[in-house]
């Protein structure tokens, strides 16, 4: 019985053969017109996603209501975002990447429109269901799309460029939602976010019609009509999502995770409890790090081992492990830096780890999975850390983040020394 992987190969030698010359991108350069309005747009969509997620607790705190319906409002987009990741993954490998990224992007504008005319509290409710879904859609396809126009050779770099757009998104997004509730109206907040979606679905446009993208458009349509014919039912459609080659990768991915969510819901909380005022400065920090190592380090990735990732776990011991220690202003900025070049190197890393142990065919499933895991890596991590500073103390939240980190690393070389090797 033919395997997705089989397919996927066999799919690949038949387009190469049927390609012909065509089958070479058409720009063997790094940094072109087109990817460069993709980071654009990977940094909407960002943004799109980090500001709502914190302007929405934050206004719904503002009028009295208690903190549990905002965070009950970013669980409703985080839960539809995961199911999306999976479903919108095989959607990716199998219809047109440019459609697909319209639709997406068409979703978190609709996902902005509606409150943005009926802001009450029932429109919200669907409107996170239909951003999340928009969010985890777009991301995918636009991964995608990076990858299917980058130059074999250089395939690592282009997902690392691609992530400077999520490190500014990491920078100002929290910054520019409380900057609009601050100065507009409910409405007009949402309207902004509006207006982000669509700058996107016009700069989607615009390159659609690009030499790059319709030469990775004719290569992708050519190696879908070449891949063997038959009935996909349901049972085809679960096989697909069959990569033991991209275990290794998904499983460190969850692991990662784990200290980051811990992180992302309770380093504010640590910084106010030990009189560092706001804590913004380490999310900043973070940021610029994550920012510096992508663009530095991004040549690397082109044919980066899988070993490094266990150093840019430990990586993370070491920062908030000295935080523990020595809670003062240095050292959080240190445990920053730490924590963004984690961040910077380990997800271009895995991302490009992922896709190369894959078939190009099921680049967006693989994708999806990976990206899965990781939300269900963030959310135990917020879980577990909420659950050991209910029964520690708040300034022992470093060091929870830093025994987190700990566990996340030994089972990542566990990971790497047992089943790394299977997946090349």
């Amino acid at each position: 019985m033919p395997t997705p992987q089989n397919d996927a190969r066999t799919a690949d030698r038949a387009a190469a053969q049927t390609t012909g010359p065509t089958a070479k991108p058409a720009n063997t350069r790094v940094l072109t017109a087109a990817f460069i309005v993709l980071i654009a747009v990977t940094t909407l969509n960002g943004l799109y996603q980090r500001g709502l997620d914190s302007g929405i607790p934050l206004y719904y705190t503002s009028i009295g209501d208690s903190a549990t319906v905002g965070g009950t409002l970013v669980a409703i987009f985080t839960i539809a975002s995961m199911i999306m990741r999976l479903v919108g993954g095989r959607i990716t490998d199998t219809t047109d990447h440019i459609h697909a990224l319209l639709a997406g992007m068409g979703m978190l504008l609709v996902g902005a429109v509606l409150p943005a005319i009926w802001p009450n509290f029932a429109v919200v409710v669907v409107s996170r269901i239909i951003q999340g879904c928009g969010f985890a859609f777009a991301s995918n396809v636009i991964s995608v799309l990076v990858m299917d126009t980058a130059p074999k050779k250089k395939l690592g770099q282009r997902i690392s460029y691609k992530g400077i757009g999520t490190s500014l998104a990491m920078m100002f997004g929290a910054a520019i939602a409380t900057w609009l509730l601050a100065t507009c109206s409910y409405r007009v907040f949402y309207a902004a976010y509006a207006l982000m979606a669509l700058a996107g679905l016009v700069l989607v446009l615009l390159i659609s019609c690009t030499k790059e993208i319709e030469t990775a458009r004719r290569q992708d349509a050519q190696l879908r009509a070449a891949a063997p014919r038959r009935k996909v039912g349901w049972r085809e459609t679960l096989a697909s999502y069959k990569l033991p080659q991209a275990v290794p990768y998904t499983v460190i991915q969850l692991l990662r995770r784990l200290p980051k969510g811990a992180c992302l819901s309770f380093m504010l909380v640590y910084a106010k409890h030990n009189g560092f005022g706001t804590g913004a400065l380490f999310f900043i920090v973070a940021g610029l790090a994550t920012l510096i190592c992508r663009i530095v380090f991004a040549g690397a990735f082109n044919h980066v081992n899988r070993w490094v990732l266990l150093p840019m776990m430990l990586i993370d011991v070491l920062g908030f492990g000295l935080l523990a220690i020595w809670p003062n202003w240095g050292v959080l900025v240190f445990a920053a830096i730490c924590y963004g070049c984690s961040i910077g190197v380990m997800s271009p890393a895995l991302k490009t780890l992922t896709s190369q142990s894959v078939g190009k065919a099921h680049w967006g499933v693989a994708n999806g999975e990976l990206q899965f895991m990781g939300d269900i890596g963030r959310a135990l991590g917020a879980f577990l850390g909420g659950v050991c500073i209910d029964m520690t103390s708040q300034s022992h939240i470093p060091l929870i983040i830093c025994l987190f980190a700990v566990v996340a690393s030994v089972l990542t070389a566990i990971v790497l020394a047992v089943g790394g090797r299977g997946a090349h």
